[in-house]
């Protein structure tokens, strides 16, 4: 199970991109090529393009932020994934 924040600013740093928010969700054996190439997987999959892998989540819109999220609580690759609020702003 993996929770899906409410909140994407508060639920990780804003310095870091996209890319590193969603990377650092993959298991710690990834290689670099085998994590660039699944971020994008994972962005794709919510319907962001590569492109924003490499913007920091304070460039984006709240839909973007929320996308980036989701995408950051599918990297672990779990059964289920749990809004915390799940009718509130909800996305595509």
């Amino acid at each position: 199970m993996q929770l899906i924040q409410q909140d994407p600013p508060g639920s990780f740093g804003l310095r870091f991109t996209a890319g590193q928010v969603v990377g650092e969700a993959l298991p710690a054996l990834c290689d670099p090529a085998t994590r660039r190439r699944r971020v994008a997987e994972l962005l794709e999959t919510v319907g962001l393009p590569a492109s924003p892998a490499e913007r920091r989540p304070a460039e984006m819109s709240g839909g973007q932020r929320q996308r980036v999220a989701i995408a950051q609580a599918l990297a672990p690759g779990p059964e289920l994934p749990v809004r915390d609020e799940p009718v509130s702003a909800p996305d595509v």
